[in-house]
């Protein structure tokens, strides 16, 4: 996946999980027009931006069968929580900013 697509998804999901687009763009020194463009283009994508989230939330889940068994991954979240937030924050860009 070319960088500047999942660059465009973390933006857009940080802004459908409840951020505004100003926090965005100043807790990722962006300018909130870069922000604007990424929420506006997942909106157009949605396909693609599921398509991202299921990569991150298999690495995600990779990683969780590396641990031995009685050790807990160095993670708050498991990949299916990863996988739920993200795309309850995917159909909040799309509804309002579609």
């Amino acid at each position: 996946m070319p960088e500047d697509k999942v660059r465009k998804v973390g933006l857009a999901l940080r802004v459908g999980s409840s951020a505004s687009v100003e926090e965005v763009a100043e807790e990722h020194e962006v300018s909130e027009a870069d922000v604007r463009d990424a929420v506006e283009w997942a909106a157009e994508h949605p396909a693609e931006v599921r398509e991202i989230i299921e990569e991150r939330a298999e690495s995600l889940a990779d990683l969780e069968r590396e641990y031995p068994g009685g050790v807990d991954p160095p993670r708050e979240q498991s990949a299916a929580d990863y996988r739920e937030r993200q795309l309850e924050a995917l159909e909040s860009v799309v509804r309002r900013f579609s």
